[in-house]
C-alpha cells in the first residue's frame, strides 16, 4: 500500500489537513479545521515522519466542530493500541 502523505495547510481561522493532495473532510462533508493546539501536535508528527503516516499507525479524527478528542490531541495511534472495532447498524 502506498504511504499516505499529510500536509497541514493554512485555512482562514485555522489549518486543514491534506491527505495525498485532497482536503480531509468529516462525515458531514466539511473540511476539518484544525486549531492552534491541534496544529502543534500534528506538526510534530509532520516533522518526525516527513509528512508520511508510518506503517501500522493511524490518524484518528473526530467530527465535532468545536473540537474532538482525536489525533490533534494525542497524536498518531499504533495498530497494537486498538482494543476492538465499533460497528454501527442502521
Amino acid at each position: 500500500m502506498k504511504p499516505s502523505r499529510y500536509i497541514l495547510e493554512t485555512a482562514g481561522d485555522g489549518w486543514h489537513i491534506l491527505i495525498n493532495g485532497g482536503v480531509l473532510k468529516n462525515s458531514e462533508g466539511q473540511p476539518y479545521l484544525i486549531d492552534g493546539k491541534g496544529f502543534k501536535m500534528l506538526s510534530l508528527y509532520s516533522k518526525d515522519y516527513d509528512h508520511v503516516i508510518p506503517d501500522n499507525a493511524y490518524l484518528i479524527m473526530g467530527n465535532q466542530v468545536n473540537g474532538s478528542t482525536d489525533s490533534t490531541r494525542f497524536g498518531l495511534v499504533h495498530k497494537d493500541d486498538f482494543l476492538g472495532m465499533v460497528l454501527l447498524r442502521k
